[in-house]
């Protein structure tokens, strides 16, 4: 009886060209006794390959969001809370950080030239003020932590020689330490503007 005439022949032989042995060699180019199995079929190929982009793509959206540009936005908006409320004019720099399962933590320092003026802490004061109020206040997200700054400098900007000190934080304002936690501003500033119905 002919290959061809045997039962399930035609079966096998498609089994075999989806599954098949990898030979391996010794040293000297001698076949092992030992194989390991090899998928050959192009449709199961491209099915695992499917598989692999997915759970890749999934891994990714599970990754915290950083929407463009919303550092530069904050920044925008606590820069707009400074102006013209003292003599300071300050330097903003904002970070927004988000994660998961926490509050995002958006940190800002305003640099003002070092300055004899003997109402410097005062002004720093009401700098932190407006700028901790404008964080909390953002129509993006909510809520927040906020972790403020004043600092003043001495030197050109940019320049490697310029020193900075700090002159007041978030402990200015009553908070605990130099992160205020959305309970904490809560009982000084209420309910975020972009969500009036939040409580801790």
């Amino acid at each position: 009886m002919s290959d061809s005439n045997i039962p399930g022949r035609s079966w096998w032989h498609g089994r075999r060209m989806i599954i098949a042995p990898a030979p391996s060699r010794r040293l000297g180019g001698t076949p092992s006794g030992k194989s390991g199995l090899v998928i050959r079929h192009p449709v199961i190929i491209g099915a695992l390959g499917v598989g692999a982009l997915g759970a890749g793509l999934a891994f990714h959206a599970l990754r915290p969001s950083h929407r463009q540009g919303r550092s530069a936005r904050f920044q925008a908006a606590v820069e707009s809370a400074c102006v013209g409320l003292t003599p300071l004019v300050p330097e903003v720099v904002v970070d927004v950080g988000e994660g998961f399962g926490k509050p995002a933590l958006v940190t800002v320092d305003l640099v003002v030239d070092s300055t004899g003026d003997e109402d410097v802490d005062a002004h720093a004061r009401q700098l932190l003020d407006a700028a901790a109020s404008a964080v909390w206040n953002n129509r993006e997200i909510s809520p927040v932590s906020v972790r403020a700054r004043v600092l003043t400098a001495q030197g050109e900007r940019n320049s490697a020689d310029r020193r900075v000190r700090e002159l007041v934080s978030m402990e200015a304002l009553g908070f605990p330490d130099d992160i205020a936690r959305p309970s904490e501003l809560f009982e000084i500033y209420g309910p975020p503007a972009s969500d009036p119905q939040w409580r801790p």
